[in-house]
C-alpha cells in the first residue's frame, strides 16, 4: 500500500466513509484477536453504524487527504437511563500506519469529545494479551475494573477480556444531561480537532529534529 498523502484531519464520520472503514477493520478480523468476529462485516454494516442526524454518540474519522487511516467511536453500554453518562469506546487504525502515534492522536480526540459532551465514564474491552491496546488505554489513564476469563475463542485458543475504565470528569450529585454530538457546534469540534492536530504535529516535528 502506498504511503498516504495530503493534510491530516479529524472529523465526524459520513456515510461515504463506510467502505474504507470496513477495509480498516477487516485486517483485524483476519489476522488478530483484537476482534472476535469470524468474518469481516460489510460496508453496509458500518453504514448502519454511522451516526444518524440526531445522534448522541461520536464516530470519528482520521484522514490524510482522501484516505481514512483510522476511526474511533463511542456507543452506549446500556439503553437504561441511569447509564446515560457511560460509553464504551472502540478504535482501529489501518495496519500500514501502526506505530506512528496516530492511535494516541485519535483517542485523544475521542476522549476530549466525550468530555465536551458531558460523559463521565468511558469503558473499553481489550483482549488479553493485546499489549498495544493495553498500552494505549493506560496512557490515557484507563484502569482495569474487571476481567472476563476465557471470554473469546479464536484461532483455536481461548482468550480473556479485560475491562478498563477512564473517569472523564467528576461524579457530582446531579450531573447535567449529555449533549448529543449532533448538537455540538461544528466550529467547536473543528477547533478542538485542529488544536489536537497542531499539538501532535509540533511534537512530531520536535522529535524529528532531535
Amino acid at each position: 500500500m502506498t504511503p498516504p498523502v495530503g493534510t491530516p484531519g479529524i472529523r465526524l464520520a459520513r456515510p461515504a466513509d463506510a467502505r474504507q472503514v470496513a477495509a480498516v477493520y477487516s485486517y483485524y478480523v483476519a489476522t488478530s484477536t483484537a476482534s472476535f468476529d469470524a468474518e469481516a462485516p460489510s460496508s453496509e454494516h458500518f453504514l448502519r453504524m454511522m451516526p444518524p442526524l440526531e445522534s448522541i454518540y461520536p464516530f470519528l474519522i482520521f484522514t490524510q487527504g482522501d484516505e481514512i487511516l483510522g476511526y474511533a467511536y463511542a456507543r452506549p453500554i446500556s439503553s437504561k437511563a441511569g447509564y446515560s453518562w457511560s460509553v464504551e469506546s472502540t478504535i482501529y487504525l489501518r495496519d500500514d500506519v501502526l506505530g506512528r502515534g496516530l492511535g494516541t492522536l485519535l483517542y485523544r480526540a475521542l476522549t476530549e469529545t466525550l468530555r465536551y459532551q458531558g460523559f463521565l465514564n468511558c469503558y473499553a474491552c481489550v483482549t488479553v494479551p493485546n499489549e498495544a491496546s493495553h498500552k494505549l488505554h493506560t496512557h490515557f489513564g484507563f484502569k482495569r475494573v474487571g476481567l472476563w476469563p476465557r471470554a473469546g475463542y479464536k484461532f483455536g485458543q481461548w482468550y480473556d477480556a479485560e475491562w478498563l475504565c477512564l473517569s472523564l470528569a467528576a461524579h457530582i450529585e446531579k450531573p447535567a444531561p449529555v449533549t448529543p454530538i449532533s448538537r455540538v457546534p461544528e466550529q467547536e469540534l473543528r477547533n478542538l480537532y485542529n488544536d489536537i492536530l497542531s499539538s501532535w504535529q509540533n511534537a512530531y516535528s520536535t522529535r524529528s529534529s532531535c
